[in-house]
């Protein structure tokens, strides 16, 4: 077997990719999502079985989840009186809505632009 080297071929590696930071503030979140659904006070994220409040709260937490960088403890401490297994159902409930919802499908887009201002 020959030992052989690379030759100079002039090429240059440039990574495209984009590292989203996940330090933006739980509290920016609810604010940005309360703006964006209209009309809803970010205050009842923190009240338990509102109905009303459910597609307000998943998405939330899957904001949450995705770019704040907090565990699922530190956003059912946050939210006040709710489960781990609750909060990762709303994470779930958040997903279908942005998925399945038109008004919420940029949603990550334009938080993201919002934060970085």
């Amino acid at each position: 077997m020959q030992n052989t080297e690379f030759e100079n071929d002039g090429s240059q590696y440039r990574s495209e990719r984009r590292i989203l930071v996940r330090n933006l503030s739980p509290k920016a979140v609810l604010q940005f999502v309360a703006n964006y659904c209209e009309s809803v006070n970010p205050d009842i994220f923190h009240i338990k079985g509102k109905k009303e409040a459910k597609e307000f709260r998943g998405v939330a937490i899957l904001l949450m989840r995705s770019l704040c960088n907090i565990n699922y403890k530190e956003i059912c401490a946050l939210a006040g009186n709710i489960t781990i297994s609750q909060a990762s159902n709303l994470c779930s409930f958040g997903f279908n809505v942005i998925k399945n919802n038109k008004k919420y499908q940029n949603i990550i887009e334009d938080f993201i632009k919002a934060a970085n201002g």
